[in-house]
């Protein structure tokens, strides 16, 4: 369903995985991680201009945003959009046990990910960027808990808190 809405194939087909099991559109044959990522949504035109917090990292500040888990149907920020570049940004989303995913609590927390709009489908343009320890090869440990704290391309994510309403990240 998601090629009739023209939506990329986050699997590559030469390669170690880049994105691994955390979006039905990324060869995802688990019952896990089976929503939608925060992109997929925007881009569909499934969230709002409201519920995506758009920061650019040639003028960033610090800015701490609580993300509310994607998995819920509610206004509230979804997701914080970073851009790197004209054709690359950074996305941080939380996900929880919560909706479609069945998520261990090993497996729920911060999501973050960089997607490269000049990179074909199947060809690796959305990359899971790892916790500190995270090694399973289909990044199914890789998101953020509280406390964590990692630098991509220049722009520091950290986890401050996660509760119930959702995780409160910093970035700079």
């Amino acid at each position: 369903t998601g090629h009739l809405f023209g939506l990329h194939d986050l699997y590559v087909l030469t390669g170690p995985p880049v994105y691994g099991s955390w979006d039905l559109m990324s060869l995802n044959w688990s019952n896990a991680a089976i929503e939608l990522n925060a992109w997929n949504r925007y881009i569909q035109g499934w969230l709002t201009d409201n519920q995506v917090k758009c920061l650019d990292k040639s003028n960033l500040s610090a800015t701490e945003v609580v993300v509310s888990p994607i998995e819920r149907v509610e206004t509230g920020i979804k997701a914080i959009t970073i851009k790197l570049s004209d054709t690359k940004m950074l996305v941080i989303e939380s996900r929880r046990n919560e909706g479609l995913d069945v998520l261990s609590p090993s497996q729920a927390g911060t999501l973050v990910y960089t997607v490269d709009m000049t990179v074909m489908s199947m060809q690796g343009g959305w990359n899971i960027q790892r916790r500190t320890g995270s090694t399973a090869p289909d990044f199914t440990d890789a998101a953020l808990k509280s406390g964590d704290k990692i630098i991509v391309e220049g722009v520091t994510i950290e986890v401050l808190s996660q509760d119930s309403k959702g995780d409160k990240v910093r970035v700079s």
